[in-house]
């Protein structure tokens, strides 16, 4: 008589566990992605924020230097923008541009030491001052590469711009041609800004400077009402110290 074998096949399912497994580190890796997602929307707002206000001070700034010096804000900014690709500062640039206007003044006037200077330079004096001070910078600019001596551009440069203008020699190198080169790279750049929309940015600081005084108020108010509770409860408690 044959003998009959029953044989029992186990197998293992092993790739369950992988592709299991597998499927927990995607989520887990598709969770950490979602964090650093989350946290740079996080950063680019808190820079964006950080941008905006930045930009405001700074129009708001170029607004009324504009309007002390008479020029359009667009102008400004141009000069500014020359003046910031030659390292000069914006504020030696504004004592510049108000060194220069009082020298034309006052040289049209026949008086003041710029002019010699304007008189070395081939430059009418009564009619630099019927321009505005971009358009003077201008004049100035072309006039100083007829001279050849870098010494004498220095000596000119401190009667016209003052001591610290010196600086603004490295800005007028190219002369009229690359300060408006310059001034059509802030258009383009976005950098120069017409008055009426400084305007809005000047009336949106200023409700911002305001509402900042509400909570100072507000602040003063309560340090007011609370003040005596609090020197009350600190004379206790120092006296209990003793």
């Amino acid at each position: 008589m044959a003998a009959t074998y029953n044989t029992v096949l186990t197998a293992k399912d092993k790739t369950s566990a992988a592709f299991k497994s597998l499927g927990n580190s995607a989520a887990a890796s598709a969770m950490k992605v979602a964090k650093i997602g989350a946290a740079f929307a996080t950063v680019g707002i808190a820079a964006g924020i950080a941008l905006t206000k930045m930009s405001m001070q700074n129009v708001d700034a170029l607004a009324k230097v504009s309007d002390r010096l008479g020029i359009a804000t667009q102008s400004l900014a141009g000069l500014q923008h020359a003046a910031s690709i030659a390292g000069v500062e914006n504020a030696t640039l504004e004592k510049s541009l108000v060194k220069l206007a009082v020298g034309v003044s006052d040289a049209a006037d026949g008086t003041g030491i710029a002019k010699d200077a304007f008189i070395e330079l081939g430059l009418s004096a009564a009619l630099l001052e019927k321009m505005p001070i971009d358009q003077q910078m201008l004049k100035v600019a072309d006039a100083m590469q007829g001279v050849e001596l870098q010494a004498d551009k220095v000596r000119l440069a401190t009667e016209l711009f003052g001591a610290r203008g010196v600086a603004v020699l490295n800005m007028l190198g190219g002369g009229s041609k690359n300060l408006i080169e310059m001034a059509k790279e802030a258009d383009h750049l976005g950098i120069a800004i017409n008055r009426v929309d400084a305007a809005k940015i000047e009336l949106a600081n200023d409700a911002v400077t305001k509402a900042k005084g509400v909570f100072t108020g507000l602040g003063n108010q309560l340090a007011t009402a609370f003040s005596p509770i609090i020197g009350g409860v600190a004379t206790e408690f120092y006296q209990a110290a003793l």
